[in-house]
């Protein structure tokens, strides 16, 4: 069997556009890909059915589940060129290039990542405080 060669910067797209539906471990032909979208989709419905839907439990996981898939992205995009070849693309005549997009693709996911983890974090905090100290 003759497996495709596979581009760094493009599973770190995919993992910072789509990767909580498993988009960049589908692309790298990896096992359990499918749990992503089995995690994601259910909870993206639970949490779409609320008018508040941010405050819901489903949004929170969700949440995580988002942070797990961009920190997958920030170590593909960080992994050494030889790493990648030896591990997705052993036996291909083409070899992976350092590429400065994939820096960019790990910034990029770092700070989103950061950001939606800092919300949900500060969501988890208030729905606690309000829900079991009375505070409102």
């Amino acid at each position: 069997m003759v497996r495709r060669f596979r581009s760094k910067v493009i599973a770190g797209l995919l993992g910072l556009v789509a990767g909580v539906f498993g988009a960049h471990r589908a692309y790298l032909g990896q096992r359990f890909a499918w749990l992503y979208p089995v995690l994601a989709l259910p909870l993206l419905g639970h949490a779409l059915r609320e008018p508040v839907w941010w405050r819901e439990s489903s949004a929170f996981a969700l949440g995580l589940l988002l942070v797990v898939a961009w920190l997958e992205t920030i170590l593909i995009a960080l992994m050494p060129v030889e790493r990648w070849d030896a591990r997705f693309n052993a036996g291909q005549t083409r070899q992976s290039q350092p590429s400065v997009w994939s820096v960019v693709t790990a910034i990029i996911a770092l700070m989103i990542g950061t950001i939606v983890l800092m919300t949900v974090m500060a969501l988890a905090f208030e729905t606690w405080f309000e829900q079991y100290h009375g505070l409102r």
